[in-house]
């Protein structure tokens, strides 16, 4: 699994969240220069999701066209750091 530190916004109630833009970015940079994917599509990860510590959720990514999910898990969230996991195929 490889970890990786992101920029956040501060969101509603002065929640803390992650960019989800910039997020799907940097997990298909994962999955390409991390993991040595050579077909990843499109990455997308959910709008507003929180900062907090143990968090798990997912992003939605293509590899080889076909559609998968990645597990992120929220390392440290003073920092922003998560771990992004291997993706696995969408059911």
């Amino acid at each position: 699994m490889a970890a990786v530190v992101l920029f956040v916004w501060p969101g509603v109630l002065n929640t803390t969240v992650f960019d989800h833009e910039q997020m799907a970015g940097d997990v298909q940079e994962v999955l390409t220069d991390g993991y040595g994917l050579p077909n990843v599509g499109e990455v997308t990860c959910p709008a507003d999701q929180e900062v907090a510590a143990d968090t798990t959720f997912t992003c939605d990514a293509t590899v080889d066209g076909a559609p998968h999910t990645v597990e992120i898990t929220v390392t440290d969230a003073d920092n922003a750091e998560y771990r992004v996991g291997q993706p696995q195929p969408a059911r």
